[in-house]
């Protein structure tokens, strides 16, 4: 859910705050249960952690009883960069991630991230230590679960086998016009 950038960029910048928590709220109140965010939605390099600001303050706004607000599963993703100039990396570092994390979970106002995401590998690291630099962010107690974001399906496996059974999620299917190789390593789940 992207509401700041490619999905919210269109909007006069007074109206994106207020349509995006709308319908943020309109979501809510529809039944959606799961909050899927990342650091990088932000309308450019300087504000990273835009959306993620929006999903906290639609929570917090939300006039719902606090039981309803407890069950809403709220997820973001952390390692792709952005610096002046719009030029785009990925650090896949423990310091980074533990960096990426703590201010997801700053913005989003929670004590622990419900669901975080390593968004895209580092390919100036190997995807065993990125997973273990992700597994780091739950053993320190930054998120309650972890997951995988645009792994490929033979890295989605690698990744199953170093963490466990991560959340996965993929764009694979969405953009990139291939066959969806990545749905048979998810049954293997």
């Amino acid at each position: 859910m992207n509401v700041s950038w490619a999905g919210g960029a269109a909007l006069d910048p007074e109206d994106r705050e207020a349509s995006a928590i709308a319908g943020i709220h309109a979501g809510l109140a529809a039944g959606v249960m799961l909050l899927d965010t990342a650091d990088i939605y932000a309308p450019s390099w300087d504000s990273l952690g835009h959306n993620e600001v929006f999903v906290a303050e639609a929570l917090a706004s939300w006039d719902a009883p606090s039981s309803a607000k407890d069950s809403v599963v709220v997820a973001t993703k952390g390692g792709i960069t952005r610096s002046e100039g719009e030029k785009w990396g990925r650090n896949g570092s423990l310091d980074y991630l533990l960096a990426a994390a703590e201010g997801s979970r700053e913005r989003l106002g929670v004590d622990m991230i419900d669901l975080w995401q390593h968004h895209r590998l580092d390919p100036s690291l190997d995807l065993e230590t990125q997973c273990e630099n992700v597994g780091q962010l739950k053993a320190r107690g930054v998120v309650g679960q972890i997951g995988v974001s645009n792994y490929s399906a033979s890295q989605l496996r690698r990744a199953i086998d170093i963490l466990g059974a991560p959340s996965a999620g993929c764009e694979e299917e969405n953009y990139s016009g291939r066959p969806a190789a990545t749905v048979p390593g998810c049954v293997l789940v």
